[in-house]
């Protein structure tokens, strides 16, 4: 099987990169793929326990032979999580037609690496997919969802594409934040429910109040009618929400467990996003993990006579 290379961003969180490194290491494929580490360098205001962190976090990486072969580029400047991402993606994937990303918080299933490199061989072809999902929410409603399926809805933790989609990144804040909320009936779309508010998040960014690069990757996907293959159930657990990270606070919204219960991808999906697909991803970003039927039903009555 020809394997794509792993990228993995890494900072100051010593324990969250050695769990997210030994899961790795214990996934099928590890010990025949590429790795390349990119560990950001210290800002300016560092203080010594940052410093110090920063360093433990150089020493882990370097510590065992985590895959096949192992790059490390160590920086000696703050990039910063978003310009990280998107010089270093595009600098790997240019060389490599191909890539799987990982951040310093993300414990991958055994499975992960295997449904990533089938599932990027299996659509290379279909331009239409844009990015390969390997997280996924899980709530109470999982059962109407089919094994693996299509979204317009690109997560962030734990993905793969290919260079000729990625090559289609528009980092235009502002060009996206217009596009979406001159159109009512797009932005509702874009959004999903009321919890998932982008271009709350591109605002943000247009103001420099804070710095992300997911939500222009989404905003790409969303503009060129894009999908996500997306699998039931999770392939990665985000084990960084507990306001260690840059750009996410405190927060068990999205706690859930990997399961070593999940079904191969063979492929066949359709190349579509299917009502229930969307509906479950809408009710989720409003009602969370445990749905009730009864707020839902109340929150629809309150629409209607509104």
């Amino acid at each position: 099987m020809d394997l794509a290379p792993i990228v993995l961003f890494v900072y100051n969180r010593p324990k969250h990169t050695l769990e997210t490194l030994e899961a790795l290491k214990s996934n099928e494929y590890s010990d025949k793929s590429i790795l390349y580490i990119y560990a950001d360098g210290a800002k300016e205001t560092a203080l010594t326990d940052d410093i110090k962190n920063i360093q433990e976090v150089r020493s882990i990486i370097k510590s065992k032979k985590w895959c096949k072969e192992i790059i490390i580029i160590e920086q000696q400047d703050n990039f910063g999580l978003a310009k990280s991402i998107i010089n270093g993606v595009t600098e790997i994937i240019d060389k490599h037609g191909k890539i799987i990303v990982l951040e310093d918080d993300m414990v991958t299933s055994k499975y992960f690496l295997k449904y990533m490199n089938n599932s990027l061989n299996y659509y290379e072809i279909e331009k239409r997919i844009f990015h390969i999902n390997g997280f996924n929410n899980q709530s109470n409603l999982q059962f109407v969802l089919d094994d693996y399926y299509m979204l317009n809805f690109m997560f962030c933790w734990g993905w793969g594409t290919w260079k000729d989609r990625w090559v289609k990144l528009d980092k235009d804040y502002k060009k996206h934040y217009d596009n979406l909320i001159s159109d009512e009936n797009l932005l509702r779309k874009f959004n999903y429910g009321t919890r998932m508010n982008g271009h709350e998040q591109l605002a943000a960014n247009i103001n420099k109040k804070i710095k992300t690069w997911a939500i222009l990757w989404n905003c790409t996907i969303f503009f060129n009618n894009g999908l996500c293959l997306t699998s039931k159930k999770s392939y990665v657990q985000n084990i960084g929400l507990d306001g260690s990270g840059e750009n996410c606070g405190k927060d068990n919204f999205y706690d859930l467990k990997i399961s070593d219960k999940i079904k191969p991808f063979t492929g066949n999906v359709k190349i579509l996003e299917k009502k229930r697909s969307r509906l479950h991803l809408k009710l989720f970003s409003e009602y969370g993990r445990n749905f009730k039927l009864y707020k839902f039903l109340y929150r629809t009555l309150k629409k209607q006579f509104k």
